[in-house]
């Protein structure tokens, strides 16, 4: 029993400090992932969600034909709410086009600040509300509030799987009107477009419901579970059965940055996380034109010019459907191309900071473009450079790092921008978590020295009582 003991205090040391017995080598990335943590909110759901789970080697690539498109961004409102803030009502819009003004309550409130304004009309303006207990969100989808103090307007589905979601459960369904699909699980995230770490999910893909198929009867496919409410053979007018609303596409395995022209960092960004991890088709653009779902605190903090537009044209362009997605078959099954994601920290998520008065209102977007922040560093369109670092693509064989991130508060920025407490307090967690698993690997050669000497002289004592016992030669 204490040999047993000694052998799995030996393993467990040896498994905090990242170190194998298996002829020396470390820990896969999977085993190492154990160990990590990740921060729900700016990377929620399971590691087996549909927007975490990477494409697989068994994937069923089938042609798209996706017309060459001008793409770029539908702004998304994720905002972490504070219980000090007021409760206003949510209501329903009086239409999609003039959303302010409708008296329909749909029974939901929500804390807001009374200075947090969103302009009447825009794009979808899908949002994800995260309450105060740090945990659930609050769903909803053409998100206004034109009066200081007044009430917000947004549709609710009347679906509690659809009007609210668990971060740490599997995040499948949410505000999406067409699909009804999360609105924040493919959401890009601050950094996302412009650090050096990869992008590690599915994106979020608003495109043009004219290629979409009306096939036996469904205009949709898992995970999906609606369409558009005007969807017909005529709006939907492909012919592709395995191209329906909720489709993934993705990348096919075969093609490279060379091979489709992308030359940027963003594209590159983009590039991989469409072949590894693939996007969704989540709602309909309603003309010739396609959008990556974005947060939009994060508009205006990387480069999109025309050679970014480009890049991103080209890869709609490229996408092709993984036929064989599926509850059974996420991602098409077999090996995935990257790693699963790490679970979650066990400490919960970090209070809202104290209140601050701040607005946020999106800009007016040109005609065919996305709103921007008025108060973001940049517009749509410009091309602040970005660092050296960021020009470094995926490697296949590198681990993936998924580290704590700060969110977006309305108390201390209106709603675009991001928390200083709450960074504070996720990069400290990051280093007590770096600091500790550098003690361990460096205190655990000489623990499992410490180990073994004492087994060895305890066995000694051991046969010595023994030999004692029953006399010289025997039990030896």
């Amino acid at each position: 029993m204490a040999s047993s003991y000694r052998r799995a205090l030996v393993f467990a040391i040896l498994a905090a400090g990242g170190i194998s017995l298996a002829g020396g080598l470390p820990l896969t990335t999977i085993q190492r992932a154990a160990a990590e943590t990740r921060d729900p909110w700016y990377r929620p759901f399971t590691p087996t969600s549909i927007w975490n789970m990477p494409i697989g080697s068994g994937a069923r690539y089938v042609a798209a034909n996706m017309p060459p498109t001008g793409i770029d961004f539908s702004q998304a409102f994720l905002i972490r709410t504070s219980g000090s803030d007021p409760a206003r009502p949510l209501y329903s819009p009086s239409s999609w086009s003039s959303r302010c003004g409708g008296t329909q309550s749909t029974g939901k409130t929500v804390n807001i600040p009374d200075s947090f304004i969103v302009p009447n009309g825009g794009t979808n303006n899908t949002a994800g509300f995260l309450l105060p207990d740090g945990r659930h969100t609050l769903n909803t989808v053409a998100l206004a509030r034109c009066t200081a103090g007044g009430p917000a307007y947004g549709y609710q589905a009347n679906d509690p799987n659809v009007d609210s979601s668990d971060l740490y459960g599997d995040g499948r369904l949410g505000s999406h009107g067409a699909s009804r699909l999360s609105a924040i699980g493919g959401v890009l995230r601050t950094g996302e477009l412009s650090g050096a770490a990869p992008i590690n999910h599915a994106l979020d893909l608003v495109l043009w419901a004219k290629y979409l198929c009306y096939c036996n009867g469904s205009p949709y496919r898992w995970p999906a579970i609606h369409a558009d409410g005007y969807a017909s053979p005529q709006s939907y007018a492909g012919s592709n059965p395995d191209l329906r609303m909720g489709s993934l596409m993705a990348i096919d395995p075969s093609a490279t940055p060379a091979s489709l022209g992308i030359s940027t960092q963003v594209g590159l960004k983009l590039f991989h996380a469409l072949q590894d991890y693939g996007g969704y088709w989540t709602d309909d653009q309603a003309y010739d034109h396609g959008r990556f779902v974005i947060d939009i605190a994060a508009l205006g903090t990387f480069s999109w010019g025309s050679g970014e537009q480009a890049d991103a044209t080209n890869l709609i362009h490229a996408l092709e459907v993984v036929a064989n997605n599926s509850p059974n078959s996420v991602g098409g099954g077999g090996t995935t191309r990257q790693p699963m994601l790490p679970p979650f920290g066990s400490a919960p998520p970090p209070p809202p900071p104290p209140p601050t008065s701040a607005t946020t209102s999106p800009a007016q977007a040109p005609a065919g473009g996305s709103a921007g922040p008025a108060h973001g560093p940049a517009q749509l369109g410009t091309t602040a450079r970005l660092p050296a670092a960021a020009t470094t693509p995926r490697s296949a064989a590198a681990p993936v790092a998924v580290a704590p991130t700060p969110t977006p508060s309305l108390a201390s920025t209106g709603g675009g921008g991001r928390s200083t407490s709450a960074q504070a307090g996720t990069t400290a967690a990051g280093r007590v978590s770096g600091s500790l698993s550098s003690v361990l690997r460096w205190l655990a050669a000489p623990i499992v020295l410490v180990l073994v000497v004492a087994g060895a002289f305890a066995e000694r004592r051991r046969r010595r009582r023994r030999t004692a016992r029953v006399g010289p030669g025997v039990g030896r």
